[in-house]
Order: C-alpha cells, then structure tokens, then sequence
C-alpha cells in the first residue's frame, strides 16, 4: 500500500508540472501572440470612458457595461504612461491575473468537498478555458468570472453562520449584477439563484433573499442614479433604445433561434445518445455493479469528442469555437455519473444550484441577445461542466478506478484546451491558424510588442503611422471597418455610435450624428478590408453608409493609404 501510495504521488507530480509547464507556454502564447477584434472593442469601450464619453448618453455600444471592469486599469495605464503604447500586453496581464485568482478562489470553496488532486486538475482546467479565446478581460469573459464568483459567495454562504452569511449572499448579489452588465438578459438568472438560495440555507430565508437582492440592485442604483445626473430619464430611456437597436443584434428571435436549433442537432443528439447509453448499461449491469458500469460513459464520451476536436483543429482546419458545442454531451455524461454515485437529491446540492443550473440557464438567456451562433455560445455551459466534475469528485474516496476515470475524463477535456492555447491563433476573421503561420511583431503603438500574422501585422503598422501622421486631438474619428483598436492608434476623440468590431454601418450612425452635434466626425478611415471576413451571419453589409459618406465629403477630400480611405473636413 505504501509503494502505491508513493507511486502515486510521483505520477501527480509529474503530471501537475507538465500541466503548469503548459499552461505556462499558454500565458506566454496569450500575451505575446495575435490579436483579435474581441479585444480591440474590449479597449475601446474603457478608452472611451477614460476619454470623457458617458455610458448611453455617447455611447451607443451593445456591451459598453462590459467595459466597466477595465475601465480602472485602463485609466491608470493612461495616467502613468501618458499613452496607449503597449496597453494591450499591460491589459492581458491583468487578465491573466484576474484569471487565476478567480481559479484559485473556487478551489478555496470547494476543498472540503474533492481530493486535492482533483482539486488541482480542475484548476488547471479552469485556467486553460477562455470563452473567447482571448486573455484582455472582455465582456464574456467578465460574465464567466462572475457566474464562478457567484457561486463562490453563495457557496460560502451556505457554509456560513450569523452575520457572515448575509455579507457572502450580498456579495453574490453584487457578482450576479456583474455578470449581466455582458448580457443584461442575464438577470433572468435571479430567480434561478432566489429558488437554489431557499432550497440549500434552510435558516433564516427571508433575510438571506433579501440580502442577496441588495447586491443584486446595490449597483444597479448606483449606476442609474450617477447616469441620471449627466442625463434626463428620457434622455435614458431613448438611448438604451438606440443601443438596442443596433441591426447586428436585432434580427428576430424567431429568425434566430431557428438557426439555433438547427446548430445544436447535433449536441442534443450525441446528448440524448448518452442517455439512452446509460440507461442500457444500467439495466444490463446488476445494482451492485451500477457505478462501475457507468463510469464507462463519461470515459468514452470525453475520450471521443476529444479525438474529434483535436483532428477538428489540425487536419480539418476548424478553428477553435467548433469544439464549443461539445460541452453539452460532456455535461450531460457527467452530471449522469454525479447523480449515480451521489445518490442524492441534487436540489439541495450547492454546487447544481449555484453552478450547474445557472449556467445550463444562462445559455438561453445570453442566446436571446447574442449576434454569435449557438456553437459559440455553448461556452456558457462550462462552468456547468465544472460544477459536474465536482459533484463526480466529491464520491471518488478511495475507489482507484474510479480516481481513473476521473483523471481520464479531465485530462480529456483539457487535451483540446491545450491544443487552441498552444496550437492555433485567434486572429481577424476567426480564420484557421496555427503557431506556425508566418508573423512579424508590432513596432509600435497600443499593440507594441505583439506577433502577428505577417499581413494583418504590416496593416498595423503602416495604419498606426498613418492615423498618428494625419490626425490630431482635435479631431474627431469615426473608423468603418472591424479593427477597433484603430481608435487608439491616434489621439483623436472618437465619434461613434458603436466601437463594436461587427457594427452594422447605417442609420444608427446618421441618427447618433443628428442627435450628438458635437461627435460629428472630421475624419472618417474605411478600412479597405471592410467584410473580407464573415464575422458572424447576423451582422449586415450596408453599402448605402458609404454612399453616404461619399456624398457628405466631397471627393477633393479623400486620401487614400495601402489599407484606409480617409475622409476628411479641412
């Protein structure tokens, strides 16, 4: 026993630091190499703020409360540097560390619950997991943050006594109200948590609901009270409408969860499939041997959908958001296995009602105002996955087979995890790329120290030196195209609706121009690569916006650069 007992401890060390080793090189990848347009509109809402634009009052922007998390720091990094140069890699650290903090805090409330060794395989799972892809703390993954620490502050909660438990409930609240400043349809989720509250803290409900409510509306009184001092009540309420009507996020619902259903035919299938799969194996299997029997399932399932994922990515040349809808079927094996071995009723559980349900809800919910496909936005179901694999963990004990399987299913997981942060490139376009592609590194400006894809890199540069030569603070900038970074290449204010990388460019703009004299634009950049890339399917080309630039600067005012048609007021 002892001998195993050693063996076994050499195998996790070794695997723990070929894990850390990896995850390294992942940080490493995540800081210095590529950039995306994700992460251009992630800097430039903050900028905007920094800048002196109001939330709704200026800016018009689907996800500008996503901004707010950044804002400080993007703040900061101005003041003392008195500039954007480099404030791309200063803002990936921040993730990075937000990132593990964030991971080492659900490990913290879960010890009591897993073997440490377990422990330490989810937080490496946890680490390597970016919904987006991207490491700049933008509006996703602000929500993924905020559903773990949500359950963070309700988990400490449920273990709690006297005053303490009404503090973490508040700080839930306040967590939950971060959460849906990505997606303001996630307030959906406060009934899910007021219902999961009530069935798990049997003591005291109505002061425990009445604090989490607190949080939950804490700041949202703050923020509208603040904004109703820079605006009217009508000045509000017409400017959530004009951001909520921006065409990229406004097809109808019908419309769009037609396409949904037809997206996730598959994941419901292979889903349905491990069900069936179970039950077969349970009748077959004696009582005795239930557990053992259906350990196999999650095996099998993880095992497969990682060998397709990772084929997916290297020779079919899928890029990274084709492995998303894979959660489900995952999620479904192993909250199959959880509730086996638990033998529980997972009402009561904490971690299903203040993890795995509210993700499983969040999906519809993000789904009603997203412009991304249902692929993409299964990525909401991972923190599900992971309340899954704890609920499994916390009935291993000392069973090694089932320890086996465990470590198997994880490792699984993590494989193709491994293989979009080491392996391939998240870049304009979403297009496939690897680490391989030819890259140059950007010389200068907010993106100063990065490797690129050669061609987006030499565009880069030479509209860095171009926007810098010919603009001033003085002017007012509206760029049409998709790299929002551009916003900050220079020191021009920004006149725009939307900084948003997939803006649909029509009458939103000309009605924010009628109505904001003061940001009509005296420069206008069309980025020549205007929809080369199929971004996503709801975001609409709109061909009469240049029109109307054409006809509202006369041509003896354009100026023309290798990437960007300037227009300009002289």
């Amino acid at each position: 026993m002892e001998n195993y007992s050693t063996r076994r401890k050499t195998l996790y060390t070794i695997l723990f630091t070929v894990l850390a080793a990896l995850t390294a090189l992942a940080f490493a990848k995540s800081l210095f190499i590529s950039t995306d347009i994700d992460e251009g509109y992630a800097l430039a809402v903050p900028y905007r703020m920094v800048k002196g634009d109001l939330l709704l009052r200026d800016m018009w922007e689907p996800h500008q409360f996503g901004g707010l998390l950044l804002y400080p720091f993007v703040a900061l990094y101005l003041a003392m540097t008195g500039g954007t140069e480099g404030i791309v890699v200063a803002m990936r650290i921040v993730g990075i560390l937000f990132h593990i903090l964030v991971g080492a805090a659900f490990c913290h409330v879960i010890k009591d619950q897993i073997p440490k060794e377990n422990r330490i395989l989810l937080f490496f799972l946890h680490i390597l997991f970016l919904p987006k892809w991207v490491q700049l703390p933008e509006f996703e993954l602000l929500e993924y943050w905020m559903i773990l620490l949500t359950f963070v502050c309700l988990c400490k909660a449920a273990k709690s006594h006297g005053k303490t438990v009404r503090i973490f409930c508040f700080l839930g609240g306040v967590c939950t109200f971060a959460a849906a400043l990505s997606y303001p349809s996630l307030v959906l989720l406060y009934p899910i948590y007021v219902i999961g509250l009530l069935q798990v803290i049997r003591e005291k409900r109505g002061i425990v609901v009445s604090a989490y409510t607190l949080g939950v509306i804490i700041l949202g009184i703050i923020l509208v009270s603040f904004l109703l001092t820079q605006m009217t009540v009508s000045e509000m309420l017409y400017s959530l409408h004009q951001t909520g009507s921006d065409s990229a996020h406004s097809v109808p619902l019908g419309e769009r969860f037609g396409f949904y259903l037809h997206q996730l035919i598959v994941p419901v299938l292979i889903s349905v499939l491990s069900v069936v799969v179970y039950l077969g194996l349970k009748y077959v299997g004696s009582r005795r041997n239930e557990n053992k029997v259906t350990l196999i399932l999650p095996v099998i399932i993880a095992v497969t959908l990682c060998v397709a994922s990772t084929i997916g990515m290297t020779l079919l040349r899928e890029n990274m958001f084709y492995m998303q809808w894979k959660y489900l079927p995952i999620l479904v094996s192993v909250m199959i296995i959880a509730k086996t071995m638990r033998g529980e009723r997972l009402v009561q559980n904490s971690i299903f009602q203040f993890l795995v349900l509210p993700s499983l809800v969040s999906v519809p919910c993000v789904l009603l105002l997203t412009n991304m496909n249902a692929s993409v936005t299964c990525s909401k179901l991972f923190p599900a996955v992971l309340g899954a694999l704890v609920l499994c963990a916390g009935n291993i004990n000392d069973n090694q087979k089932a320890q086996t399987a465990y470590v198997v299913v994880v490792l699984a997981l993590s494989f193709p995890l491994l293989v979009c942060r080491l392996l391939l490139v998240r870049t304009t376009g979403c297009i496939h790329l690897t680490i391989a592609a030819p890259m140059e590194r950007i010389q200068a400006g907010p993106e100063k120290g990065i490797w690129m894809l050669d061609t987006l890199a030499d565009a880069h540069n030479a509209n860095y030196s171009y926007l810098r030569e010919q603009l001033t603070e003085e002017d007012g900038l509206l760029y049409v195209g998709n790299e929002s970074i551009y916003y900050l290449f220079s020191d021009a204010k920004i006149s725009a609706a939307s900084t948003q990388g997939t803006s649909s460019f029509d009458e939103l703009f000309l009605s924010y121009f009628d109505t904001h004299a003061g940001k009509y634009p005296t420069a206008i950049a069309v980025d020549k690569a205007l929809w080369t890339y199929p971004y996503y399917f709801f975001s609409a080309e709109t061909v009469e916006f240049i029109s109307w630039i054409e006809e509202k600067y006369p041509y003896t005012h354009i100026r023309e650069s290798d990437y960007l048609i300037l227009y300009t007021i002289e």
